[in-house]
């Protein structure tokens, strides 16, 4: 029922956040290839998703939520799991550097969702009855790199990577319409 907001509330979250994820990060690594932090979060994109976003506007991330489930009823609290993930595409002229520079992204994004368990329980913005009481890492992928464009003896790569998480979320339970 809240699938929207709380994407957007995710999104925001992870905008305040990711910059010092990435940060950190980039310090790990003592190469040339330099992290950025991504010009945009979407969350308004299911299918096709963010990989169908330009080369320019890259780095890109998404988060979705595909699923929702109830979990638990602990007297009046009534939980639900959605289901979703934070993906991501950068783009770069070199394949190895490329996938590196995904693999970096989604470690920063991992921490992001593994240092917010508790999520600051953050509550609608739009006065819905609802909380985000935890994040759940539950997986990662990679597309790894792809050449996309050559022209002029330049090449564009492209890399992807998907955050498969859940969100438990309070919400008010089933009622008696009067």
């Amino acid at each position: 029922m809240y699938a929207e907001e709380v994407a957007i509330l995710t999104a925001k979250h992870l905008r305040e956040h990711i910059q010092d994820y990435l940060d950190y990060v980039q310090q790990l690594h003592h190469d040339s290839v330099k992290i950025q932090m991504p010009k945009s979060i979407e969350t308004d994109n299911l299918v096709g998703g963010v990989y169908n976003t330009k080369l320019d506007a890259m780095p890109a991330y998404a988060v979705d939520i595909i699923s929702k489930a109830f979990t638990e009823r602990l007297e009046d609290l009534w939980l639900y799991s959605y289901d979703g993930h934070i993906a991501g595409v950068v783009s770069g002229q070199d394949e190895v550097a490329v996938n590196r520079l995904i693999k970096r992204h989604e470690a920063a994004a991992e921490m992001f969702v593994k240092r917010h368990e508790f999520m600051h329980q953050v509550q609608s913005e739009l006065g819905a009855d609802f909380s985000i009481r935890q994040l759940g890492f539950t997986g990662a992928a990679y597309s790894g790199a792809e050449l996309v464009e050559e022209r002029d003896n330049r090449q564009v790569w492209m890399a992807g990577f998907r955050i498969d998480l859940i969100w438990i979320v309070s919400e008010d339970g089933p009622h008696q319409h009067g």
